[in-house]
């Protein structure tokens, strides 16, 4: 299900996405803390508003019961599913931005910082298929 953008209703402002949000960032805050070892860095951003990023995203989704033999994750994935790398589950756009959104704070002030970006959304191959988001970040120059 791709991610609701906010909006506006009944003149009030509402994010149907705010809860997924916080819980990403605090994945990417735990992250950071098993990084950073002075306290005192901890407060500061690791990139500055001046610098140029290239991020790069993979969205690998959580593959559906029916892909599996027996509907059973433990028994492997049907040959014709094993097949299907591409996905079409999700507007892409929709998980780049709240990837992007969910940096925002914890990695980089505002995402205008980032100059080029590579996305890809496919299904999870790795063992039980359970889903994964890997994210590099790097300057550009």
């Amino acid at each position: 299900m791709p991610f609701q953008r906010p909006g506006f209703a009944k003149h009030h402002y509402y994010n149907p996405r705010a809860g997924e949000k916080q819980c990403f960032q605090k994945v990417i805050r735990d992250v950071v803390d098993g990084v950073i070892i002075n306290k005192e860095e901890k407060e500061e951003l690791f990139f500055d508003d001046d610098e140029n990023l290239f991020i790069s995203a993979t969205v690998a989704l959580r593959r559906p019961l029916n892909h599996f033999i027996g509907r059973n994750r433990r028994n492997g994935l049907k040959d014709e599913r094993k097949l299907q790398a591409c996905c079409t589950r999700g507007d892409i756009d929709n998980y780049v931005k709240f990837i992007l959104d969910g940096l925002e704070g914890c990695i980089f002030k505002n995402d205008r910082v980032v100059s080029k970006l590579a996305a890809e959304r496919k299904w999870d191959d790795d063992e039980l298929c359970l889903g994964y988001t890997n994210i590099s970040i790097n300057t550009l120059y």
